[in-house]
């Protein structure tokens, strides 16, 4: 195997990451061309404020996969959002491996957007892809801990010696409106292309329950006062004021928690 060329996002190979997700035949999708509009804005922002956010893996000169990550300035945090390995020909080669390592080594020194103090931790929610190789088990071998003993996605790596993350993200501040009353409300994370793509089936699957029930979409960069007005913190989907645990592909369980947030035991 040829070797692997680790470089950072920049204005010139932008273009290349929005579309690196999606599969070519997909592209022209309604779904997947909103997709990559938003995540174009998402990425301008964060790669203008930052500098930083991704780091993309070349093999040949041809791009083989990508890590995407967000400084957290509050928590003294890198959140990583996505590492992705799309061929089936690259995957297990190690190069997600040779990807988070970029980071655990850039993340080793002080960050002007930490006010020039080293973060202390990488943390990432492990959601697993069918058919590929469990996300939660690669983040484990990589020496990632849980953060909650019960829940194996919910992961951090510690960059400080000691450190032990206690988890700022919290529901329990989560406070619907009035006008949430009767409809569903879907969040948007436009980090991913596929964000629109996933807003648009969750919405299938909660129609499956009430076909003409108002759904409302609420992007998580660009509408952040909305979340700010329920508390900050937002669950995924919100349903008749209550909050829906489940992930929407888990469908039994998800319409399970539809059904009673539409439905309410007296």
């Amino acid at each position: 195997m040829s070797s692997i060329q680790i470089v950072k996002l920049s204005e010139e190979n932008l273009e290349e990451l929005i579309y690196f997700c999606i599969p070519k035949e997909r592209r022209k999708e309604e779904v997947f061309k909103k997709g990559q509009e938003l995540k174009k804005e998402y990425m301008h922002y964060y790669l203008d404020k930052f500098k930083t956010g991704v780091k993309l893996a070349y093999i040949d000169k041809k791009l083989v996969g990508m890590i995407q990550y967000l400084p957290k300035p509050n928590e003294l945090i890198i959140e990583i959002q996505c590492i992705f390995v799309p061929n089936e020909t690259n995957q297990q080669k190690g190069i997600g491996k040779r990807l988070l390592q970029a980071v655990i080594e850039e993340m080793k020194e002080p960050k002007e957007y930490f006010n020039n103090q080293k973060p202390l931790a990488l943390v990432t929610f492990a959601f697993q892809v069918p058919e590929l190789y469990p996300q939660h088990i690669f983040y484990s071998k990589m020496g990632f801990q849980k953060i909650h003993e019960k829940n194996p996605y919910y992961l951090y790596y510690p960059l400080k010696k000691g450190y032990i993350y206690g988890s700022k993200v919290s529901e329990s501040k989560f406070e619907a409106l009035p006008k949430d009353k009767g409809k569903a409300i879907i969040i948007i994370d436009p980090f991913c292309p596929f964000c629109f793509f996933f807003a648009k089936d969750c919405e299938r699957v909660i129609r499956t329950v009430k076909e003409d029930i108002k759904v409302d979409y609420i992007n998580s960069f660009s509408q952040k006062k909305e979340l700010e007005k329920r508390g900050g913190i937002v669950p995924s989907y919100i349903v008749n004021q209550k909050p829906i645990h489940a992930f929407y592909k888990e469908e039994e369980a998800f319409i399970k928690e539809v059904e009673n947030a539409l439905n309410p035991k007296s």
